[in-house]
């Protein structure tokens, strides 16, 4: 495990985020098939830290991605995603959430909150 890097401190409520990011993690390894990969990546910026969890599986379909953080959006493939629940933490700690289409495979969810 790496070292802490003081610059990448937010100011949040730890339990909650911890939850939306094991939520993020475990919606991403039940969505992938068999010996995928699901990576959490670190972003510090001058004002924001963000939180980036990527998976190799099969993507969201746009059609989808654009109503994955609208109330009443609950599945996709089976997954519980919850994520209008998500952007309601986020929002609530001055932050941001999105889904990235620039890749032709997978699913990336950013997670942007203010550094401390």
């Amino acid at each position: 495990m790496e070292a802490v890097d003081e610059n990448a401190l937010v100011l949040a409520d730890q339990q909650r985020i911890l939850h939306l990011l094991s939520n993020l993690i475990g919606n991403s390894v039940k969505s992938c098939p068999r010996n995928s990969t699901v990576t959490v990546e670190v972003d510090v910026r001058a004002r924001e830290v963000v939180l980036t969890v990527r998976d190799d599986g099969a993507g969201i379909p746009a059609d989808i991605r654009d109503h994955l953080f609208k109330q009443g959006t609950r599945t996709w493939r089976g997954a519980q995603l919850g994520l209008s629940l998500a952007q309601g933490i986020v929002q609530a700690h001055g932050g941001r959430i999105w889904t990235d289409d620039e890749q032709p495979a997978g699913t990336v969810i950013r997670i942007a909150l203010q550094r401390a």
